[in-house]
């Protein structure tokens, strides 16, 4: 009977083991989903400041064009303009000689 009633206290302690390492177990497993959790939390973040970055570069690409663009336009702007100026310095050049001319025949 004693030998019966010592098994017992023998398997008691050995289930109170048994739980107590079962609960560490639960304990760890709960730390480690927290930080999966909280992993995922961060890597959601990071493709978040990705995309934001990758339409920040989009943004700044097409601003970079635009530039580019009105860039060529204001070229092609100061062409025209230099060709106007040319224009109308021989106008002015050509008018001047036809004033002078005119005087000249007037004061005969």
């Amino acid at each position: 009977m004693d030998r019966i009633q010592d098994v017992a206290r023998a398997t008691a302690e050995a289930m109170g083991g048994v739980v107590s390492t079962v609960n560490e177990i639960k304990e760890a497993a709960t730390v480690v989903a927290g930080a999966i959790e909280e992993q995922n939390a961060v890597t959601a973040e990071i493709a978040r400041n990705v995309n934001q970055a990758a339409d920040a570069t989009s943004t700044v690409s097409s601003a970079i064009q635009s530039v580019d663009t009105a860039a060529g336009e204001t070229r092609r702007g100061t062409t025209d303009v230099a060709a106007a100026a040319t224009e109308l310095s021989q106008s002015s050049d050509t008018l001047r000689r036809e004033i002078d001319s005119f005087r000249k025949r007037m004061a005969a």
